[in-house]
């Protein structure tokens, strides 16, 4: 900058900074609940979508090389805004350059949702987003058919309506570029699987290189981009800009402790944290005088009731689900996920098929709470007549109850019924111990049954008999 305040050649270039579309964490109140890497949510990719699609939208993301985080709701929002605009849209491919000096701000002792994971990890969640888009285009007319009143305000329609084209129109590859000239190539139309063996994770929680693991500074990235070599600098010069996906704490900090900018009357600034997609335009090199130019664009507002109810209603859709542990081999795809889910789901309704009984049958189904009440108002009834006779003679060890025996034999029915390929025989009234039962094949569930009533069946008839001794 000269010594009058003019702008020189150098500063000419302007960076278009947005915010990053409605995440899961958004919608998550305590921090404690956090997801370590979340992704879209589903009300948040479809407004994204639809904003990328109105009129003066589609020539302000009409560019294809975007500077994104290493956090990966950045890269989702990247390829939303800017995938499908531009001529010939689907046939260049969107390319992502993840820098350092953007990542979202994290607290000294915790940093669930804004730090880095392994980047393999990131990679499956890119590729679940992806196959996510799939599916709506090709399940547009059901996958959330009924939910027009959820969505509101004729958001479903209004993104039925346009869906079509602007899948057609994202691009076919979307291309990531990390540091050492390392670039990964994603398919919106087939599944993504990186073979990441020979890969030096240089922008996850181990990386090395400088601001990828602290908190952003759009001052530091703007001058680290100026002269950094690393990536190719890709000017969009119909609008005159860098095109840049962050995160709402360190732009705001941006303007606040970058610029003195405090009073919110100058500048909306809450209202960076309280809308997605948000941006505005800046350069680094900046004078007073220029600090009037500064305009937040708005976004789309922040309704986390409506997508908390929109993610709780579509649970085979959600890309918001909650994985504890994250290391690589512990996540499954976004399609094999749903598989095991559906699989799982047969299996149960075999099992329950294969143990269903007659509501008659479930009658005589002997309890052992029932057992046991009976054989306690036997017991009472016993010692009633003791106290009024005063008798001196000896009791008998009482040999088990009808109702003992009844039991036994009802246990010995139902596993028998378990036991595969046994034909079941109702007068067969044979006593299976365990060992017979395992040699049999008898399932986990029918042996784990058989255990605890014999148990209990024991623990009562030991009651009684203690009883009864005592009395003699």
């Amino acid at each position: 900058m000269s010594s009058n305040g003019a702008i020189t050649s150098k500063d000419e270039h302007f960076f278009q900074f947005t915010r990053h579309l409605l995440s899961c964490n958004n919608i998550i109140d305590n921090p404690l609940f956090h997801h370590f890497e979340p992704s879209g949510t589903i009300y948040g990719i479809i407004t994204a979508i639809l904003f990328s699609y109105e009129p003066k939208n589609k020539t302000k993301y009409a560019f294809k090389n975007v500077y994104v985080s290493n956090l990966l709701r950045t890269w989702i929002t990247a390829t939303l805004l800017y995938g499908a605009n531009g001529e010939k849209s689907s046939d260049t491919p969107l390319e992502l350059y993840v820098c350092p000096h953007l990542k979202e701000e994290h607290k000294a002792t915790f940093k669930r949702g804004n730090y880095p994971e392994q980047l393999s990890y990131t990679f499956i969640k890119f590729g679940n987003f992806l196959t996510l888009l799939r599916k709506m285009y090709f399940e547009i007319g059901t996958i959330f058919e009924g939910q027009d009143e959820l969505f509101g305000d004729g958001i479903l329609q209004n993104f039925k309506n346009i869906y079509h084209t602007w899948f057609q129109n994202l691009s076919d590859n979307i291309i990531i570029h990390i540091p050492n000239k390392v670039e990964f190539k994603f398919s919106k139309n087939e599944d993504n699987n990186m073979d990441l063996t020979q890969t030096v994770d240089s922008i996850g929680p181990n990386t090395k290189i400088a601001g990828y693991l602290t908190t952003g500074n759009l001052v530091k990235f703007m001058e680290w981009f100026n002269t950094q070599t690393e990536y190719n600098k890709k000017y969009d010069n119909v609008n005159g800009v860098y095109h840049v996906v962050t995160h709402s704490n360190i732009m705001k900090k941006y303007f606040t402790h970058e610029l003195g900018i405090q009073k919110t009357n100058v500048l909306n600034l809450n209202g960076i944290h309280h809308t997605n997609l948000n941006s505005f335009r800046t350069k680094l090199h900046i004078n007073e005088l220029l600090q009037d130019i500064f305009k937040i664009e708005d976004g789309v507002e922040m309704d986390k009731t409506r997508s908390k109810n929109i993610e709780k209603e579509n649970p085979k859709n959600t890309l918001c689900v909650k994985q504890n542990k994250y290391k690589s081999s512990d996540i499954t795809s976004y399609e094999s996920i749903h598989k095991e889910n559906k699989d799982t789901e047969q299996i149960t309704q075999q099992i329950l098929k294969s143990f269903e009984m007659s509501q008659e049958r479930l009658k005589t189904l002997p309890r052992v709470r029932e057992i046991h009440a009976k054989q306690k108002q036997d017991n009472e009834s016993t010692e009633s007549k003791s106290a009024e006779s005063k008798s001196t003679e000896p009791m008998e060890t009482k040999k088990p109850t009808d109702q003992e025996n009844a039991a036994a034999s009802k246990i010995t029915s139902f596993l028998r019924r378990t036991i595969k390929n046994k034909p079941r025989d109702e007068d067969d009234d044979v006593n299976y111990s365990l060992s017979e039962v395992e040699k049999e094949g008898v399932s986990k569930g029918g042996k784990r049954t058989y255990k605890r009533l014999i148990k209990k069946s024991k623990q009562i008839r030991r009651r009684h008999h203690r009883r009864t001794a005592k009395k003699q």
